[in-house]
Formats: C-alpha cells, sequence, structure tokens
C-alpha cells in the first residue's frame, strides 16, 4: 500500500521562514574515561530530524490538514509522503506523537505550525 501524499492545496506548498525549525538527529554516542578525553564514536548513519513548519492556511484548508491528521496520517501512527520545503525533495515524515498540529487565528486565515519526524539517510560518497 502506498504511503499518503501530504495535502497539496496552495497553503500546504508554502512553509513559513519564520515557522520553520530542524533539529538534526544524535548520530553518535559518548563515553566519559577516568582519564583524558571522552571517547566519542558514530553509532548510526541516518535517523530523524525533527522539522518544525507552520503554514499559513484557509479555514478549508485547516479542515483538511484535521482530516490527514486524523485520518490518512492516522494520528501520528503513519508515515506520508511529505515534500521538504529546504531541498524541495519527497521524503517520509510522520507527526510527531506528543506535538499534534495546532493553529491559531492569523486573520483573516489560519496559522498551523506541525512538528514531523523525518526520515533523510546520508548520501553515499562519491
Amino acid at each position: 500500500m502506498p504511503a499518503p501524499a501530504w495535502p497539496s492545496t496552495d497553503g500546504f506548498t508554502f512553509a513559513l521562514a519564520d515557522g520553520f525549525g530542524e533539529t538534526f538527529p544524535e548520530l553518535a554516542s559518548r563515553t566519559d574515561n577516568a582519564t583524558g578525553p571522552a571517547n566519542q564514536r558514530r553509532t548510526a548513519t541516518s535517523g530523524l530530524y525533527e522539522i518544525d513548519v507552520a503554514y499559513i492556511l484557509t479555514s478549508a484548508e485547516r479542515e483538511v490538514l484535521r482530516e490527514f491528521h486524523r485520518t490518512d496520517a492516522a494520528g501520528g501512527a503513519v508515515w506520508f509522503d511529505w515534500t521538504d520545503p529546504v531541498t524541495q525533495t519527497t521524503v517520509s515524515a510522520r507527526f510527531l506523537v506528543g506535538k499534534p498540529p495546532s493553529y491559531a487565528p492569523y486573520k483573516p486565515d489560519w496559522i498551523a505550525r506541525v512538528t514531523l519526524e523525518v526520515v533523510r539517510p546520508i548520501p553515499e560518497p562519491a
């Protein structure tokens, strides 16, 4: 079964720069030593990036987001295809459990904020 796709109406295609943030995954571990500097080593080649995104949505688009989160994305349990606004590539994403989408008035529309987990594998060396 193919992954659901992020809604494609205009409001969902233009992320706000002021509402964008990205937290990189931890790909290494650190072990303290009795003497000398701590050891650090790589433990993974890819991980989950946490991305905060804000969109300006109409009332109709806000309802599309509500339904998409509730049904297609199963409240955060299902991965979906999402276009990264920075790289303009399609990646696998899901809503971060514990941080559901939220929205607030932004006259005459709404500002919606979502937190996603995104998988970005490290590219193979050339």
